[in-house]
């Protein structure tokens, strides 16, 4: 298990680059570390149960993917876990505290500010904007070869096969399973059904790989030692993860996929802000600018970064008044008097605010991103007039 999770492209990703999967990954870990005795049929002490909900809540700061960790603890409780009595109304309650400890600051801070959490979960989601496509659940599942690695992608099938089919028949043999299975089976389920709605993201279900690893370990730990398939399945499959980690890790480290790069470059979105961040102080410089303004959330991260050692306020155009990310609650848009900005835009034409009046006086920057692509980003230089 210790080695299929080092050699995991996900974990080579992660441990390269600052994202919020790591940590919940670390404090999800460390609740099933705590719980682990669930999945012998052994109760869990009370000591154990606090830290497991302390560790559930500092999960959930880090991403609230973390949730799925509460269905599948329910999943199993409805499946095995109530008819052997390992839970008791203490274990619930000492949980169920803990992770109220935890969670308390992000919760009162949500309360005083109107929610903007579940909003902006709701913007993720995207279900405005069905698509009822198979297409995209099939993409999803099979992005989770990038995520997991082939090796344990196809394990981690097979143990799900083999659970399935012979549970039933021999509950004893195969009920340790159950608690890695429920861990498994919620957060790939409800991602899939919402990639068949929207759009999901192949790291929406990373919740599910410590219990992926456990099945796939346990898998290969079963087959016979001089098993053929195994050699094959541990040589063949060791050798893939050790390439994509790597090839992952050359990636991070240079920003471009080198020749591989197809035409549509799966980092284009990455590319050329340098230049950009160039273009705009330039024209910021010229035309005594103070303030730069757009009104999507991705440029504006892109921004903060390039142009983060420039004077120049990057705010954010909310047309709603309502916060629904971190640069519309942080870095909200307000017109001061007589205050010279950019408004930034791939649009061929600036917003109507009231409280700007929009000079003859535009510049355009664009740059390819990749073989096929090019973005242009236009520069629009208005004057902000406060009643």
């Amino acid at each position: 298990a210790a080695l299929l999770w080092l050699f995991m492209p996900a974990s080579a990703l992660g441990g390269f680059i600052i994202s919020t999967d790591s940590p919940m990954l670390v404090f999800i870990l460390m609740t099933l570390l705590m719980l682990a005795p669930l999945a012998k049929g052994e109760a869990v002490t009370t000591k154990a149960a606090l830290m497991a909900g302390l560790f559930t809540g500092l999960a959930f700061l880090s991403k609230y993917a973390a949730f799925y960790m509460l269905i599948s603890l329910g999943l199993w409780w409805l499946w095995l876990g109530r008819r052997q009595h390992l839970i008791m109304a203490t274990h619930i309650l000492l949980y169920s505290t803990g992770i109220l400890v935890a969670l308390a600051p992000n919760i009162i801070w949500n309360l005083q500010r109107d929610l903007p959490t579940i909003r902006h979960l709701g913007h993720n989601a995207n279900l405005t904007e069905s698509s009822y496509s198979i297409g995209g659940s099939l993409e999803f599942i099979l992005s989770q070869i990038g995520v997991a690695g082939p090796l344990v992608f196809i394990l981690t099938g097979i143990a799900l096969i083999r659970f399935f089919r012979h549970y039933f028949h021999n509950p004893k043999a195969y009920s340790p399973q159950i608690f890695w299975v429920t861990q498994f089976i919620p957060a790939v389920t409800i991602i899939t059904v919402q990639a068949f709605f929207s759009d999901a993201n192949a790291n929406w279900a990373l919740a599910s790989i410590p219990a992926a690893i456990i099945l796939s370990a346990d898998l290969l730990a079963k087959m016979p030692p001089l098993s053929t398939i195994k050699k094959i399945a541990i040589t063949c499959g060791a050798c893939a993860h050790v390439i994509i980690t790597f090839a992952f890790i050359v990636i991070a480290i240079g920003g471009s996929l080198g020749h591989l790069a197809p035409s549509s470059d799966p980092l284009r979105h990455l590319k050329a802000w340098k230049d950009h961040a160039r273009d705009i102080h330039a024209f910021a410089t010229t035309h005594d600018v103070q303030a730069i303004i757009t009104e999507r959330r991705g440029i504006a991260a892109k921004l903060f970064w390039a142009l983060r050692s420039q004077n120049l306020t990057i705010e954010l155009l909310d047309h709603d008044n309502i916060a629904a990310n971190h640069y519309e609650a942080g870095y909200p848009w307000r017109a001061q008097n007589e205050r010279r900005i950019i408004f930034i835009s791939e649009k061929t034409a600036p917003p109507l605010l009231p409280q700007v009046t929009w000079l003859n006086s535009k510049s355009q920057s664009s740059y390819p991103i990749s073989h096929n692509q090019e973005r242009s980003l236009i520069l629009y230089l208005g004057e902000e007039h406060v009643p």
